[in-house]
């Protein structure tokens, strides 16, 4: 009655070390069941119990383990694939996590901790971070981790700068559109250095435009800056006026990060390390 399929389900893997009790396997490694006993006359034609084999613990843990990885694995390729269409996403500032060294910046990294904990209700309320201060503060940093963080959580993020978005080819309206429509498609999208871009009217708009068409998708962003507060909420003409306003909207975190220069001290131990590799004996 039985198909030679139904025979070879029903046969239960043996490993090592594994034994017989009360008329079933058990593994020998998490001492838990590989066989349950089960009447089926339906395909066996008798009411006799049958072992049919189940997961004992350790390969429920083990096929659990190999399926989060599948789901990671297939969301870093969904990323990446996303990463390359949008065609103005910069790796290089992702390469930051929370258990690297924050350069003394712990209360601006206990914040952007926070930020992640809470990450459902700041996308939902379209809570963004500002993050301002002086040139190699730690500012890029603590963006990256937070970024880092929510992608370990299969958050979609993107990291651009808008020299970087201005610099994508854009021939025409519509392939500018293109470019903010897929960096639109980011839940969060990190923007590093407001303010470095040229001064010009057609750079300032398409400026305003990548920070309006967050605001207008509801959807968060992360924005990095050397200018001051007091620069950003009392700017130098309308154009710079309508950009810092409506980033100042989005991003009532604003987290002043002024602790002492990284590039500075990274530029310091490299010099270190090239005397010691040049001078030494």
């Amino acid at each position: 009655m039985l198909t030679d399929a139904l025979r070879t389900m029903m046969i239960t893997k043996e490993a090592p070390g594994d034994y017989k009790k009360d008329g079933i396997l058990y593994c020998g490694r998490c001492n838990t069941p590989k066989q349950v006993l089960l009447s089926l006359p339906a395909l066996t034609g008798t009411d006799t119990p049958q072992a049919l084999p189940v997961a004992c613990k350790c390969q429920r843990e083990a096929d659990e383990k190999a399926e989060v990885e599948r789901r990671a694995a297939e969301f870093q390729r969904s990323i990446e694939a996303r990463w390359r269409a949008c065609g103005a996403h910069d790796r290089e500032l992702l390469k930051w996590r929370f258990s690297d060294d924050g350069g003394g910046q712990e209360k601006t990294v206990e914040v952007c901790r926070r930020y992640c904990e809470q990450w459902e209700k700041m996308f939902k309320e379209n809570i963004g971070v500002l993050l301002f201060g002086p040139v190699g503060s730690g500012k890029s940093f603590a963006a990256s981790c937070i970024c880092n963080e929510l992608l370990e959580r299969r958050v979609t993020v993107a990291a651009t700068s808008f020299a970087r978005i201005l610099n994508v080819p854009q021939s025409s309206f519509a392939g500018r559109q293109e470019v903010l429509d897929r960096l639109g498609r980011f839940q969060l999208l990190f923007i590093d250095d407001l303010g470095a871009e040229r001064n010009s009217e057609f750079s300032l708009e398409q400026v305003f435009s990548v920070v309006d068409s967050r605001y207008r998708a509801g959807k968060p962003i992360i924005i990095t800056t050397n200018l001051t507060l007091q620069q950003l909420e009392n700017p130098e003409n309308m154009a710079y006026s309508r950009i810092f306003d409506r980033v100042l909207e989005m991003c009532p975190i604003r987290l002043c990060v002024s602790g002492a220069s990284r590039r500075k001290e990274n530029a310091e131990q490299r010099k270190e390390l090239a005397r010691e590799l040049l001078l030494r004996g």
